[in-house]
């Protein structure tokens, strides 16, 4: 995982900052910097985090989360 959020944050042409400054303004937080070492360390070690907090990076980046059961129909949930 940490190899394609590194990846789409290359394509997007924008650095972990610029990411920290729009999910603080998504969370209504006035400073980069309240997110700013989430959002570091979900880069370096993603498996870890807060599911959560990925899933908010991933948004901001433009993605959205998949879940595939492999034994059911498939189903899209927004």
């Amino acid at each position: 995982m940490k190899e394609i959020l590194t990846e789409r944050l290359e394509e997007l042409g924008i650095s972990r900052y610029e990411l920290s400054r729009r999910l603080a303004t998504h969370r209504g937080l006035s400073a980069p910097t309240s997110v700013s070492t989430m959002v570091n360390n979900a880069f370096e070690n993603p498996e870890s985090r807060t599911y959560g907090n990925i899933v908010d990076i991933i948004k901001m980046m433009g993605g959205e989360v998949v879940i595939r059961w492999h034994t059911v129909d498939e189903r899209i949930a927004s």
